[in-house]
């Protein structure tokens, strides 16, 4: 039952775009659908991308479903902002919050594999690192999320872009990224067994060049 609530969510979510893009068809001039149909557009398929990846990997289900809702979200507040005269910086702002807050609330019950979770090197190459980076990603993504959506739709609109999005963003994850590194390598250190997340993971992890090794230094510590 749960899992046709989530697939309905994404639907609904299809749905509601679309109609928005017909609302805005009339409304928006010629050359501002050039930026309307890519961003609109391009959301939906990838997510609809991820719900599909989501069926063929079961466990992943429910981590694939909030992403495709992620961006199917972000389709629709685009569409929306086209169709209703809004923002569209400040709505592309504020949706970029929310999604972080909707895909970071599944990422505590991402499964080790090729395509969702928080990925870093340790992760992968300790199961027990793997599960522990994803419960601590949860709450700062989440966090992370809620507080760009507030700073976004209260910045005035002439510094939402670019100091706002992508700078505030990189700015508010930046420390994020970092530790949770920090945790998912000490997550390693304390695994005696360091069993690979999944079998083969080991492939998909080049060797570190010296520049990786110096970055990884520093952020370690």
């Amino acid at each position: 039952m749960r899992q046709r609530r989530v697939d309905f969510l994404f639907l609904l979510g299809v749905v509601l775009t679309l109609a928005l893009l017909g609302l805005a068809w009339g409304r928006v001039p010629a050359q501002e659908w050039l930026a309307l149909l890519p961003l609109s557009v391009s959301s939906l398929l990838l997510g609809g991308l991820l719900a599909w990846l989501g069926r063929l990997e079961v466990e992943q289900r429910p981590v694939a479903a909030a992403a495709a809702q992620a961006l199917v979200l972000q389709a629709a507040v685009a569409a929306a902002a086209f169709a209703f005269g809004w923002s569209l910086p400040r709505a592309l702002s504020v949706s970029t919050g929310l999604a972080l807050v909707v895909t970071g609330n599944a990422t505590s019950r991402a499964r080790p594999g090729l395509w969702f979770g928080f990925r870093t090197r340790w992760a992968l190459l300790s199961e027990r690192a793997w599960y522990a980076t994803q419960r601590q990603a949860a709450p700062a993504l989440v966090s992370t999320g809620a507080v760009f959506t507030v700073f976004a739709a209260l910045t005035p609109a002439p510094v939402l872009i670019p100091w706002v999005l992508p700078v505030g963003l990189l700015v508010l994850l930046a420390p994020v990224g970092i530790s949770l590194h920090r945790a998912s390598y000490r997550a390693y250190l304390a695994d005696p067994e360091r069993r690979p997340a999944f079998p083969g993971a080991r492939r998909h992890l080049p060797p570190l060049t010296s520049v990786e090794r110096l970055l990884l230094a520093l952020m370690l510590g």
